[in-house]
């Protein structure tokens, strides 16, 4: 394992913590700080680096309010199954360098079983959906979570509308929501993967 490796966890939490106990409430000099907080966004999202390809591509829908779920789905207009594939489809408009080769739920859980070296190269895709449904989809939460089989959390992000007004379009609204997650995902993604700084 490499220095960088081990270490890159530790500095990012540290910058985190540090911050604010460095600053003391007063002006820090640029050198500290900033070359700080420039080395933590660095190595942020350092095992994204070994991905080559992904290979999970996964969907969660969840509901809460007085509609049940299996209304609320049909209220969406899409099914879990219909999410997924909206998700590899816009994996595949998002990152055109990187193949999806659909792995067998068995290969997975031999690999997870195993800790085969290889799992940091194939990467997993989550979307966790939350709607809130009473007598209409009153609001959405979308959390798109990337990582690879050994570390399965690398990048997250969360977004939502939360008071969706009457006779909005709850599936275009959550469509939107996806492709702004993708797409900041897909950045951050490259930067690090194409060395971009």
């Amino acid at each position: 394992m490499k220095w960088q490796e081990w270490i890159t966890p530790y500095v990012v939490g540290s910058v985190m913590m540090l911050t604010p106990i460095l600053a003391g409430g007063q002006q820090m000099p640029y050198t500290i700080i900033e070359e700080l907080q420039k080395y933590a966004e660095q190595y942020k999202y350092e095992d994204f680096r070994h991905i080559q390809y992904f290979g999970v591509i996964d969907a969660r829908l969840r509901t809460t309010g007085e509609m049940d779920g299996e209304k609320a789905t049909q209220e969406l207009g899409m099914s879990r199954a219909e999410l997924i594939d909206y998700a590899k489809l816009r994996f595949k408009n998002n990152f055109t360098k990187i193949p999806f080769r659909q792995l067998p739920k068995d290969t997975v859980l031999a690999f997870m079983r195993n800790r085969a070296p290889e799992r940091q190269e194939v990467g997993i895709l989550i979307l966790d959906i939350k709607i809130v449904a009473h007598k209409k989809i009153a609001a959405l939460n979308v959390t798109l979570q990337a990582g690879s089989l050994s570390q399965i959390n690398i990048w997250q992000n969360t977004d939502g509308d939360y008071y969706l007004r009457e006779g909005a379009d709850a599936q275009t609204k959550l469509k939107k929501l996806i492709d702004a997650l993708m797409v900041q995902l897909a950045i951050d993604f490259f930067k690090v993967h194409l060395g971009i700084q």
